[in-house]
């Protein structure tokens, strides 16, 4: 299961997000297509069920859909 770190904390929708860093404050925006990637993941599923997900969602092959997926890290 994929989890942010104890100290982060996300606002994510389909047209974008961000995530709090409680311990340096910082915010971090995401794209709405970075958001639909982190969605998938906190949701519980691997990454390569992550990957299949957004392939199927934003109608892209699976290399690419997986690349997307794995810049999350």
């Amino acid at each position: 299961m994929w989890r942010l770190r104890e100290s982060t904390h996300p606002v994510l929708t389909d047209e974008g997000g961000a995530i709090l860093d409680e311990r340096t404050g910082r915010w971090t925006h995401l794209t709405p297509t970075a958001a639909a990637a982190l969605m998938l993941l906190l949701a519980g599923a691997t990454q390569e069920e992550a990957a299949g997900q957004y392939a199927l969602r934003y109608r892209i092959g699976a290399e690419q859909a997986a690349a997307g997926t794995a810049d999350c890290r």
